[in-house]
Formats: C-alpha cells, sequence, structure tokens
C-alpha cells in the first residue's frame, strides 16, 4: 500500500503536501527527496554507502542521488583523503535555512504568478 504524504493545503481541487513542495520545487526525484531529508535528519556527514545502508538502497543510485543534490547546491561534499592513498567524500546539507529560504521563495514566486493571472482574467 502507497502512503500519501499528509496535504497541508488544498488547491485547484489538489492536496499539496510539504513533499509536494520540496519535490516539485528542486526538481526532485523520489530517491533524492529521501536522501536529502536523511541528511536533514542526520547532524552529522555521512559517505554515500551509509545513506545507503541507512536507507536500504543501492550504493550507486544513492550516488547519483547525492550528486545530482550536490549539483543542486543542496549538499555540501567534503573529500577526506585517506592515508594509505584514495579518498572519500563526506555528504551533509548545505545550510538548512537557506533551504528553507529557497522554498519560501518558491512558493511567493507562485503566489505571485496566480496573483498576476487572476488580476489578468
Amino acid at each position: 500500500m502507497r502512503c500519501r504524504p499528509r496535504p497541508i493545503a488544498t488547491f485547484a481541487c489538489r492536496s499539496v503536501s510539504f513533499k509536494g513542495i520540496v519535490t516539485c520545487g528542486f526538481e526532485l526525484s523520489r530517491t533524492e527527496y529521501t536522501v536529502m531529508m536523511h541528511l536533514l535528519s542526520d547532524a552529522e556527514e555521512l559517505t554515500a554507502s551509509e545513506i545507503a545502508k541507512d536507507l536500504a538502497k543501492d550504493r550507486t543510485t544513492v550516488q547519483r542521488a547525492v550528486m545530482s543534490l550536490t549539483g543542486k547546491n543542496i549538499l555540501r561534499r567534503r573529500q577526506s583523503n585517506n592515508p594509505r592513498g584514495g579518498y572519500t567524500f563526506f555528504y551533509s546539507i548545505k545550510d538548512k535555512d537557506q533551504l528553507k529560504q529557497r522554498i519560501l521563495d518558491i512558493i511567493e514566486q507562485w503566489t505571485a504568478e496566480i496573483r498576476r493571472e487572476m488580476t489578468a482574467w
């Protein structure tokens, strides 16, 4: 059975959830959303392997998600050089307050567009 997010508003005969606003606003896949929320709930940096284990997902799937989230300016990636050679990447949320502001800006843009359309109507 598929779990539906709790609606936070009903608009134009559609329920709008927090997950829907975030995934639409940031153009996230389900995996990207899941990874982002996991890192928001964890205060420490995690590797892609650790995230994959925590979420019971394939490491390469998580690797694609963290790379995409890094490119969307949501995650911070830190490289740690290993003493015997090689390196490990650690991921964390870049700035939770900045993400909140970006979401609020998206909502304000949508609201302004609706106001323009209503005024023109």
